[in-house]
């Protein structure tokens, strides 16, 4: 590998790592990586491909790609372009498997990273939860501090608490108390989502 593409794959790591990060947290700073997460792929296309065109995955590859550009084929023909666009949006999770697939070979980070904005986003609403117990306002809207809609948040802590257990079960040392911490965490936020906070206290 030369020192460009070894420069063109930590950047994309990076990214990725980001792109994870953000999720759980702010709309525009996902976007963002995304977007420069796509355009980092397509410099690396031949990486990209050499992903796809493994035989065990050619097949997914080539029906995420097929599907995507169907529907963005479909915009042009379609009498509300602006909210065939819209809708559009919400393909771009087919581009993912292709994203990160040249990444997979080193799994940790990329679930490290998910798990650290997962974390921040719990901490968040953990702040929201205690500022409504003790009487005092609700921090923000539903969602708590980051205002994240209270399905999203139970959603990630989902996959989240899939991820940590396997870590609790197979890791050692601090890396285990860290992962347990992280569990409870998501396990009271998903008991206890921002919407159910004023509603409780209301009764």
């Amino acid at each position: 590998m030369s020192t460009a593409e070894t420069t063109a794959a930590r950047i994309h790591g990076a990214l990725a790592m980001a792109f994870l990060a953000l999720l759980p947290l702010t709309p525009s700073g996902k976007d963002a990586a995304f977007v420069a997460l796509v355009v980092v792929a397509c410099v690396r296309w031949r990486s990209v491909y050499a992903w796809i065109a493994h035989p065990a995955r050619c097949w997914l590859g080539w029906c995420l790609l097929g599907w995507a550009g169907w529907a963005a084929l479909s915009i042009t023909w379609s009498g509300h372009g602006s909210i065939g666009f819209e809708e559009f949006k919400a393909f771009r999770v087919l581009l993912l498997p292709l994203l990160f697939g040249p990444l997979l070979h080193r799994p940790g980070r990329l679930v490290t990273a998910f798990l650290l904005g997962v974390l921040i986003l719990d901490a968040s609403q953990l702040v929201d939860l205690v500022v409504s117990w003790s009487g005092g306002e609700q921090v923000a809207r539903i969602g708590g501090l980051l205002g994240t809609h209270t399905i999203t948040v139970g959603l990630l802590n989902a996959v989240a608490m899939c991820l940590l257990v396997p870590i609790i079960l197979h890791a050692r040392g601090r890396p285990v108390l860290l992962a347990a911490i992280a569990l409870a965490l998501a396990a009271t936020i998903t008991v206890f989502p921002g919407d159910s906070i004023q509603a409780a206290i209301d009764l």
